[in-house]
């Protein structure tokens, strides 16, 4: 019920998703490692592809379903506008930790002209975790974090397949949620709940992992 009085078209998305993912995640248990692997990407490709052409194209449900713009309530206007930025001045290590977003420069804020051109709206971020890590870290960092997530799903798979199941599906469940909910919102990098969670994660199924290369 409270899903469906939010005004966020995303998180109905996302309910939709992770209800779908935990029934998937029954029948990934039962593949081989690099089936499952496989698969669980294949889902992840398929909701984010979904996702995207529900809130993005679809105008009969955007309009008149959610409610929304098309244009992901002007994300998508100032999204190229930052890559642009980025590639122009620091593209390979980006503008250095809360170095993009600096308002207070006035005119000499990195940031200062991206704006949604039809409403006038001043982003306070990209509203996006992955493009927070691109103006941050540069592509080095966007491209090593996406390697990390990629590894840790693996070993969420590893996990899942020779775990007991619910709860070995848990850290797979929590990545999915991040990835997703991290397309239109912020919250990656920095110290926060995203960012505590994934350490936490990175660290358990590194743990999970050299316990069973060394039983003794």
């Amino acid at each position: 019920m409270v899903c469906l009085l939010t005004p966020s078209c995303t998180s109905r998305i996302l309910t939709v998703v992770l209800i779908s993912l935990w029934s998937y995640l029954a029948l990934l248990k039962r593949l081989p490692v690099k089936w499952a692997f496989l698969c669980f990407i294949l889902f992840l490709v398929g909701s984010i592809g979904i996702s995207i052409l529900v809130l993005n194209n679809l105008e009969a449900i955007i309009v008149d379903g959610l409610k929304k713009d098309m244009t992901l309530t002007g994300r998508t206007d100032f999204w190229p506008l930052i890559i642009d930025r980025i590639n122009q001045n620091h593209p390979i290590f980006g503008y250095g930790m809360k170095g993009f977003w600096q308002f207070w420069r006035g005119s000499e804020n990195p940031a200062y002209g991206i704006i949604v051109a039809k409403t006038g709206f001043v982003p306070p971020h990209s509203h996006n975790g992955f493009l927070d890590i691109l103006c941050e870290l540069g592509w080095t960092g966007l491209l090593l974090f996406i390697g990390s997530f990629l590894n840790n799903i693996f070993r969420g798979i590893k996990y899942l397949v020779k775990g007991s199941f619910p709860e070995s599906g848990l850290p797979l469940y929590l990545l999915t949620f991040m990835l997703m909910t991290n397309l239109t919102e912020g919250g990656l990098l920095g110290v926060g709940t995203y960012w505590c969670w994934y350490v936490v994660l990175s660290v358990k199924l590194s743990l999970d992992r050299t316990a069973k290369d060394n039983p003794h």
